[in-house]
């Protein structure tokens, strides 16, 4: 029960985060967007930490790619 408390709790956070970003004024939709990806990094991340659950290596790869192209991206609209 914990564990959904503390999952609710983080999905809480992040959207206040995401909606707080998004209102900023030197925020860009293309910056903010390119973070949106990378899901699920955190969430292997905090499954991890707060489960003990081991991901796969095409989870790695599968986050590898995601925060490359997030990078791709970023770099191009700088």
């Amino acid at each position: 029960e914990l564990s959904f408390l503390s999952a609710a709790f983080l999905l809480f956070l992040s959207r206040q985060c995401l909606v707080r970003s998004y209102q900023a004024q030197d925020t860009t939709a293309t910056s903010v967007a390119a973070l949106i990806y990378t899901k699920l990094g955190w969430t292997l991340l905090f499954g991890f930490l707060i489960w003990g659950t081991v991901p796969a290596w095409s989870e790695w790869l599968g986050v590898l790619l995601i925060v490359a192209g997030s990078w791709v991206v970023l770099r191009r609209s700088a």
